[in-house]
């Protein structure tokens, strides 16, 4: 038995290698396929990035100039450090540096880390130089602090500016109440655009007319409003008057009564 097994071994080790030398040495697996790369580079106005991708799919945008922080608005006054002789000042900035339209938020505090604001406020679009009134007195013989940063879309704000401060004054006199005019106080008027009138005060430079939900500031000494008042509505109204070192104490609030409907052209108020 054991020699016929080597008989079998004999013969199977040709016969092997035969079949073997007729295949033909192993086919080399070829490699998964993979999709192709390619070394692609981007350029923007404030980097050169390089990366390897996926040349099938778009690679994702890199940010625009458009989409990068604005940078904070120059303050222009008050001046940092400037003692003012009015309790009513205006902060005035310039966003010219955004190069393009944009808005600005205005912050005034008593405290130089704004953990509390006395006024925050923000105008609407613009581009360059923009002042903008609290509207109502500062405290005499009181240091405030003030800063400002900019949005180009409304969502994304910069950095805030530097805060720079100014001390009010103490002592001066404001301007004194308005006297109303006409229309007469309870009166119901004639039409939907009533003209409202008061009294010039001396020295005054400004006068603030509320009526309804609306507040104006205004050189003159009345106003039409250019849009119809609502019908049959009870409207109140009052003036403030300000001069140079302050506003003054608001008039007595009166009311008119708007018609119940529109009337004819031409009636007189």
């Amino acid at each position: 038995m054991k020699r016929r097994r080597n008989q079998w071994a004999a013969l199977a080790g040709p016969v092997l290698s035969a079949v073997l030398l007729a295949l033909g040495p192993p086919a080399a697996q070829a490699e998964p396929a993979v999709p192709g790369a390619a070394l692609v580079v981007y350029k923007s106005s404030i980097a050169v990035v390089a990366r390897q991708v996926n040349v099938a799919v778009a690679p994702a945008p890199l940010p625009t100039p458009e989409h990068l922080t604005p940078v904070a608005p120059v303050l222009v006054s008050p001046q940092n450090g400037e003692r003012l002789s009015t309790v009513a000042p205006s902060l005035t900035v310039n966003n010219s540096n955004l190069g393009k339209k944009g808005q600005v938020r205005l912050e005034l505090s008593r405290r130089p880390d704004f953990a509390t604001v006395e006024w925050r406020f923000v105008p609407s679009y613009f581009q360059g130089v923009n002042s903008s009134e609290w509207g109502r007195n500062c405290q005499e013989g009181t240091t405030y602090y003030w800063r400002a940063q900019s949005t180009t879309d409304g969502t994304v704000w910069g950095p805030w500016s530097s805060v720079w401060s100014f001390l009010t004054p103490s002592g001066g006199a404001v301007a004194a109440t308005p006297t109303l005019l006409s229309p007469p106080n309870g009166s119901t008027v004639s039409t939907l655009q009533p003209t409202f009138r008061w009294a010039a005060v001396p020295g005054a430079t400004l006068y603030r007319l509320k009526f309804g939900d609306m507040a104006l500031r205004l050189a003159q000494t009345e106003f039409v409003p250019p849009m119809k008042l609502g019908a049959g509505e009870t409207v109140a109204w009052q003036v403030s008057a300000r001069n140079a070192y302050g506003w003054g104490v608001p008039s007595a609030e009166w009311t008119i009564i708007t018609p119940a409907a529109a009337p004819p052209e031409g009636a007189l108020p």
